[in-house]
């Protein structure tokens, strides 16, 4: 299993200064984040190609030990589900390392992604627990995860937790300020107007010199950038609430860099590059650079799914989509028809989602109990999800997501009432546990 090296598109008169301050760098954040990923079962020539990978972009970000005033704008394109948030962790620890003070990763807009963002960032580059950090009474007995299990002898702060999105009051209780700390501090925040705001507010309070700037490199990381960030609006003498707010806290910071990271870039690359003036401010047209992410090899993205098709051999896709390992279904029009309409009613749920549903509990089954006999420590509970998209109306989710819990449930009972006996016995009881 490899990864390639990824493409760039940059501009001309930016100064490469990794090389040159690299003996300078201790790569403590990196170095627990890589050891992390091999824990964790990536293969060491991938973790390799990422430390390249990362490090190339890094020397494409402001150099943090330059005073003055400097701005960058950049985009990063990768595959859906191929590896974005690991890619901006090993950014924001190998950032953290050459000297960036303050991270802010803007997390979609829904509090659940953010807070599974927050809970990979915690084991990624925290090393601790946020529950724990931000309760005062708790830091006696704070809790180590993810790298702090590899070197605890640093961890990283951070004012967001696994539980709350950025709340002035909490922040303000620590008595925390960016020039009193070593460590460079992280706020995972949702794209929220309200959040946002009191951020640029607590920021500026807080840390805010007489000019009402804030003289520390920081790394504002835009996950999911096309999504809520772009100024949709026509006049163009206003901005959408949230890509005001973003460019608010870009500008408290003397020395800021702004990464983009996106699957869908076509929003991002047509923001008018000329669209900076004296109110409006400076916007977030990528206009430093494009890096574009390579996949592993062993990534299954839409070419694999959706093959393109070649004329002159029309079998080919075909295939090649069986050898990927997917499988046309034949027994769900009964269950929810192609053409069906956002007030459809799904019947009976078919067959073939009934097994994939059944081996996805035995896959998970099966992940449970090897984690259960490791010994090097590996973090308990990963993140698992089958995904079952069959309908582009979110009623009709719904209802199939009903329909799917009713199977879970019954499937949960079964196994509590037969799962002890042998095997035989348990089936001849309950066909809902013989698959």
């Amino acid at each position: 299993i490899r990864m390639e090296m990824g493409q760039t598109i940059k501009v001309d008169e930016h100064v490469p200064w990794l090389d040159a301050r690299r003996a300078s760098i201790d790569p403590f954040y990196w170095n627990r984040y890589r050891e992390l990923l091999l824990r964790s079962g990536w293969p060491p020539l991938v973790a390799g190609t990422l430390d390249r990978s990362m490090d190339e972009l890094l020397d494409l970000l402001g150099d943090p030990a330059v005073n003055g005033s400097w701005t960058r704008r950049g985009l990063v394109v990768g595959d859906v589900q191929s590896g974005k948030t690991a890619s901006y962790a090993a950014l924001i620890c190998k950032a953290a390392d050459a000297g960036y003070r303050m991270v802010i990763l803007l997390a979609g807009t829904l509090e659940n992604v953010r807070r599974q963002t927050q809970e990979r960032l915690d084991a990624a580059f925290v090393g601790l627990d946020s529950r724990d950090f931000l309760a005062r009474d708790q830091l006696k007995h704070k809790t180590h995860i993810g790298v702090g299990h590899i070197d605890s002898q640093r961890d990283g702060i951070v004012f967001t937790s696994r539980d709350t999105d950025f709340r002035a009051a909490i922040a303000s209780a620590l008595s925390i300020s960016l020039n009193s700390v070593r460590e460079p501090v992280l706020v995972v925040a949702k794209k929220n107007k309200s959040v946002l705001s009191n951020l640029a507010t607590w920021l500026r309070t807080m840390n805010a010199d007489r000019e009402g700037r804030i003289d520390v490199p920081m790394l504002l990381i835009d996950d999911e950038a096309d999504n809520a960030s772009i100024n949709t609006q026509s006049n163009p003498n206003q901005t959408t609430a949230i890509n005001k707010a973003i460019r608010d806290l870009l500008a408290l910071f003397r020395r800021s860099t702004y990464v983009g990271f996106t699957a869908t870039p076509f929003a991002n690359i047509f923001i008018d590059p000329n669209s900076t003036d004296d109110m409006l401010g400076d916007d977030l047209f990528p206009r430093d650079f494009i890096h574009l992410l390579e996949p592993p090899t062993n990534y299954i993205g839409m070419d694999s799914v959706f093959p393109p098709t070649d004329p002159e051999q029309p079998d080919a896709g075909e295939a090649e989509a069986l050898a990927a390992g997917i499988r046309t279904i034949e027994d769900s029009d009964d269950w929810l028809p192609v053409g069906h309409k956002s007030d459809s009613v799904p019947g009976p749920i078919p067959e073939s989602l009934l097994t994939a549903l059944r081996q996805f509990l035995l896959a998970c089954t099966i992940r449970d109990l090897r984690i259960k006999h490791r010994t090097d420590g590996h973090e308990k509970g990963i993140h698992r999800s089958m995904l079952v998209n069959v309908s582009r109306f979110t009623a009709i989710q719904n209802r199939v997501a009903d329909q799917i819990h009713v199977e879970l449930d019954r499937i949960r009972d079964q196994i509590r009432l037969y799962g002890k006996l042998k095997p035989n016995e348990a089936a001849a009881r309950s066909p809902e546990i013989s698959i």
